[in-house]
């Protein structure tokens, strides 16, 4: 059945990786639209795993469900770290394998999966998520050589085809060094394990990246494959990147696993080759505040914004083409700020902060209010560009979500639009209603004369020192602030396809089963 729409969602998974594709026969896929082909890149978490985690495992399986048979053309993991395999395993569980006599659920098939790195380490706690896999899998596991790619070869093919939409390994398996190479083996330590993670184009007349936790040696090896050619005629135009290993500064500027770093001009231009040869029109990044990863570092993610398009996608709680992101901050980054009393050094110290752009950037961590650099006065800054400006943050409901998924969906002949999915709820609403709730509870007791045992919060938000509530699972809901495209002079527009008019639909309201 040809494909008449795809839609390519960077799922909300917390510290992690999750990327879900999903194929239509129709053009307009509306909420309880079936898919008629998925397949996946990725799939785990290892921070907020149940919270972010869990409702993204469930979205997979309820889309799955909606089909009459479902089925996973082809399952890809880039490499074995926990944080791109460990939620796959609660898909696979929802279905039973092939085979099954006496099935007690739906049968799920899986025609064929790929994965990166060592088969050995892809064992957890003594389990090996490839051996689970494989009972789903119909047509066999495979990795790929070292150093592999589909453009190493005069005339370059899809290592998979799926109703039109070509895979391509841009790398694959690269080797941590020469020596390691000619030896046919390498470290297992965690450097080497994400150098081999696999980077896979997705093309469907525009390009889609994921790069796993790809490091500097893996972009080292991507930029000898693209060549003025290879751009051209397979790389035309990128739509989105998913940020090299959740956009870590210090892996992506690492050669070796010992050396590089900002200050390192081989390791700085490797990245600058990169990003100038893939260009992409917007750029995604998945990750949690994790003290020892401190990603997605903004120094990394400026060396993409001359690329990335800007105003196709805008909050409804902001104004101006603009929407939040949350990013790790350097005070070697020399960014400025206009505050209310002129120019400030951003950041204040270093850590995450939660920011406005009109840059296509796009975060699944969205709005922490606790990230807000300026609590006192409730500002976040605007950046990109430097030098940045103080802007306020809407007061008034409704309040921007904690975690969102980003959803890109490409109906054939017409431009890109690109979406918005609730997947962690706002903290500001949850302690808005737990504040409610505590002074009802308050005012019942002192009406009554009974003592309530409730420690009383101060009230206020960010400038009263956000308290961590608890955080409610909650399921994937309806997309907010969508873009339509535009061509020539309309609306402002989700990103441009050649030879695509305006028109489809956006997604209206995904619902997974409780």
């Amino acid at each position: 059945m040809a494909t008449k729409a795809l839609r390519f969602t960077v799922l909300d998974v917390g510290q992690g990786t999750g990327n879900f594709i999903e194929l239509f026969s129709t053009k307009t896929p509306g909420p309880t639209t079936a898919p008629t082909k998925t397949f996946l890149i990725d799939l785990g978490s290892e921070k907020q795993k149940n919270e972010a985690g869990g409702p993204s495992a469930a979205f997979v399986v309820t889309q799955l469900d909606r089909m009459t048979n479902p089925e996973l053309d082809c399952v890809i993991l880039s490499h074995s770290d926990s944080d791109h395999i460990n939620l796959l395993e609660r898909v696979l569980a929802a279905f039973d394998p092939p085979g099954t006599i006496n099935p007690t659920k739906r049968i799920l098939t899986v025609q064929r999966s790929y994965y990166g790195g060592d088969y050995k380490l892809y064992s957890k706690s003594g389990k090996n998520v490839l051996v689970e896999l494989a009972k789903y899998t119909l047509n066999g596991i495979g990795t790929f050589p070292t150093n592999k790619s589909s453009f190493g070869v005069s005339s370059p093919a899809p290592f998979r085809t799926i109703d039109g939409v070509d895979l391509y390994l841009m790398v694959g398996n690269a080797p941590r060094s020469a020596a390691a190479a000619a030896k046919k083996s390498s470290s297992v330590d965690s450097f080497a394990i994400n150098t081999k993670s696999l980077v896979v184009v997705v093309s469907w007349g525009i390009q889609y990246i994921a790069t796993g936790d790809a490091t500097g040696v893996t972009l080292a090896a991507c930029n000898k494959f693209i060549t003025p050619t290879i751009k051209s005629t397979f790389l035309p135009q990128v739509l989105m990147v998913t940020m090299p290993h959740h956009g870590s500064e210090t892996t992506t500027f690492n050669f070796t696993g010992s050396g590089g770093g900002r200050d390192d001009a081989d390791a700085v231009r490797n990245v600058e080759t990169f990003a100038a040869n893939i260009a992409p029109q917007t750029i995604t990044a998945s990750a949690e505040r994790k003290r020892t990863f401190k990603h997605p570092s903004a120094f990394l993610l400026q060396f993409f914004w001359p690329f990335i398009r800007s105003g196709d996608y805008t909050d409804p709680t902001l104004s101006n083409g603009r929407h939040y992101y949350v990013a790790y901050f350097n005070t070697d980054d020399g960014y400025t700020y206009q505050s209310a009393t002129g120019p400030k050094p951003f950041p204040p110290s270093n850590w995450w902060y939660t920011m406005q752009t009109a840059n296509d950037l796009f975060t699944n961590l969205y709005f922490d209010p606790d990230m807000v650099p300026d609590k006192t006065n409730h500002y976040t800054a605007l950046l990109p560009p430097n030098p940045g400006q103080g802007v306020q943050t809407p007061s008034a409901t409704p309040y921007p979500p904690l975690g969102v998924a980003w959803y890109y969906l490409s109906p054939e002949g017409d431009s890109t639009t690109i979406g918005q999915i609730t997947n962690r709820p706002s903290l500001l609403a949850l302690e808005q209603e737990l504040l409610t709730e505590a002074r009802a509870k308050r005012g019942r007791a002192e009406a009554t004369g009974a003592s309530t045992g409730t420690r009383t919060e101060a009230p206020g938000g960010p400038a009263g020192g956000l308290r961590r509530w608890p955080r409610q699972v909650v399921a994937l809901g309806s997309p907010e602030g969508v873009r339509r495209g535009r061509r020539g002079g309309g609306a402002v527009a989700g990103p441009k396809v050649a030879g695509r008019k305006p028109g489809g639909g956006p997604l209206a309201g995904l619902k997974v089963l409780p």
